[in-house]
């Protein structure tokens, strides 16, 4: 069963009408679920809008009363390519509301969530927003579950989002009872710029930052080999409590705002490794929507990778390597066992 929040608000904010991070982004992904609605076993639920005081709890009140300051107003250019219209404060609430009450299901429930939201979020840092986020969905459905409902400490955030989410990153950068894998294109050609493998988190948190950039156009195949090589095995020494995933869909091939070169079938891949993962968890799956812009493909990869999520028949890991596999392991190798 897949348990999904949806906040129509967000198909309330817009960023003008040539911005690919669109309301109709929203509506793909939906329809997709919808026909889809009995084979993957779809339940559609309502969720609450976060509130101002939650999201201080990793924003600060400047960044908070910034955003609220638009409510209702014209448009507001924050950066160049992050833009508020008169509902992006609403929709910033809902966005956060519905992944925030994704991760308490999933954790209670132990089953798979989706909170299908925009403005996605994993860029926004604790006091900027930038790259179409506003606020850190992820990073705050973590944050409030630490603080209210976690008992081991441990939570993995798997970012597949083809940009690294350097905000998620930052917010847990000190901290070891959050795991960030992120993989990525290599921040030498792709935006944000970060998440290179030496970024490994600092004091408490070395170690529990895991950067895995990938070379342009990489393909299925490569990408399922890192996560074979790299991700499974420190995911089944870590357990974590619950996993949440950073889910995107911009690293299929030709996307306008992205570099790699994954297939929808791909996708489905990366959905069986985690229904493998996720017996670490007793099923505790909660995936939060960030980007994916090639309209063409969004709704096929989103369903192959909840299928793949929800597969029980295992999968058959990549062997092999290459010169920059092997680097990044022979960095990471001196936290966890690979």
């Amino acid at each position: 069963m897949v348990v999904v929040f949806y906040p129509k608000q967000g198909l309330l904010h817009e960023m003008g009408s040539e911005h690919l991070e669109s309301p109709r982004r929203l509506q793909i992904l939906y329809d997709a679920l919808v026909e889809h609605k009995k084979e993957l076993k779809v339940e559609f639920k309502q969720s609450d809008p976060i509130s101002k005081e939650d999201l201080m709890r990793i924003h600060t009140q400047n960044l908070v009363n910034l955003i609220e300051s638009t409510s209702g107003g014209s448009r507001t250019y924050l950066t160049p390519d992050t833009i508020t219209n008169s509902e992006t404060w609403k929709s910033s609430l809902a966005a956060a509301g519905a992944a925030n009450e994704a991760v308490i299901y999933s954790y209670k429930k132990k089953t798979t969530t989706v909170a299908l939201v925009r403005p996605p979020g994993h860029h926004a840092t604790s006091d900027v927003a930038m790259g179409f986020c506003f606020f850190n969905n992820i990073a705050l459905a973590a944050e409030i579950f630490l603080r209210e409902h976690s008992r081991k400490k441990r939570v993995l955030i798997l970012d597949i989002d083809q940009h690294h989410g350097n905000g998620t990153q930052d917010i847990f950068y000190n901290r070891q009872d959050v795991l960030y894998i992120s993989l990525h294109c290599n921040p030498k050609f792709s935006f944000p710029g970060t998440g290179d493998v030496l970024e490994l988190g600092k004091g408490k948190g070395l170690g529990y930052s895991v950067n895995i950039p990938l070379a342009f156009e990489t393909n299925d195949r490569e990408y399922l080999r890192a996560l074979d090589q790299i991700v499974v095995p420190i995911v089944e020494q870590y357990e974590p409590e619950i996993i949440l995933v950073s889910m995107g869909f911009d690293a299929l091939l030709g996307d306008p705002y992205g570099e790699l070169g994954l297939t929808v079938s791909g996708f489905r891949e990366i959905g069986r490794r985690i229904a493998h993962m996720k017996k670490k968890c007793k099923n505790r799956v909660a995936c939060i929507l960030e980007g994916g812009y090639k309209y063409s493909e969004l709704g096929k990869a989103l369903i192959a990778f909840l299928e793949g999520v929800e597969d029980k028949s295992g999968f058959e890991p990549m062997r092999g390597s290459d010169r920059d596999l092997d680097r990044i392991k022979s960095v990471i190798r001196n936290y966890w066992e690979i």
